[in-house]
């Protein structure tokens, strides 16, 4: 009888070990940050995910996750009715579960930038009325640009998402230039340190949305600021926007 006691005893010893010894889930935010109502995209996993199965713990069942074999990335599927906004996850093992971090669900197209396109002659050509991208200002300096079809008298509205909501580390600037990299029109500081801009086209023409950022936390850098946190959803729009309800 002492011996079989024994026996259990050393056995859940040694899973109770197992279990504090597995590594919880370190994981800061997907990437991109959100996606198109009806869509599945698919997110590098900023951070790890930790040992054992993880899972994605939403509080919608209109979005559904699938990892990886190597856990590095994560699918996306975002169902034709998930609610619009934004949603709060978790990623979670048995040994234990990160903090919140949020995914933006939007209702327009969505495209994700692609490198390089700092300079204009390799801006990003965007088609449509309304756009969002998704972007990283992944290293110092970095800048991105996107190009735009605009006729005379429209008007265009480019907003950023960043600071807010997503936490990212960055202090956004805006700009509307146009093919000689000429500034038309630029935004700081609209919605805390978010940058909103807007121009008018006085002919039709090709004009660029250009945007760059410094620290959120100011420092001794001189220069622009990025690196792998500095995420951000860029809403390129000529239609209707809401500034603020």
């Amino acid at each position: 009888m002492f011996a079989a006691r024994f026996f259990v005893l050393l056995f859940l010893i040694v899973v109770n070990s197992a279990v504090n010894a597995a590594e919880p889930p370190a994981v800061e935010r997907f990437v991109p940050a959100g996606a198109q109502r009806g869509s599945t995209v698919t997110c590098r996993v900023m951070g790890k995910a930790g040992d054992g199965e993880p899972k994605v713990i939403c509080q919608s069942p209109a979005l559904q996750f699938s990892f990886s074999e190597k856990r590095d990335t994560v699918t996306v599927t975002v169902a034709p009715d998930a609610p619009v906004g934004v949603h709060w996850l978790r990623v979670a093992n048995a040994a234990g579960a990160t903090e919140v971090f949020p995914f933006v669900v939007g209702v327009i197209p969505e495209l994700a930038e692609t490198e390089p396109n700092a300079r204009l002659a390799e801006a990003n050509a965007l088609t449509g009325s309304s756009m969002t991208v998704n972007g990283v200002l992944e290293k110092s300096n970095d800048v991105d640009s996107f190009a735009i079809e605009l006729t005379a008298g429209q008007t265009v509205v480019a907003s950023q998402l960043a600071r807010r909501i997503l936490a990212s580390p960055m202090d956004g600037v805006l700009q509307i230039v146009d093919g000689r990299g000429t500034v038309l029109a630029q935004n700081d500081d609209d919605s805390s340190m978010d940058p909103l801009v807007t121009y008018t086209a006085p002919a039709d023409g090709r004009y660029y949305v250009r945007t760059f950022a410094f620290t959120a936390s100011p420092d001794s850098t001189i220069g622009f600021a990025g690196g792998p946190g500095f995420v951000y959803r860029l809403t390129i729009t000529t239609e209707g926007f809401v500034d603020h309800t």
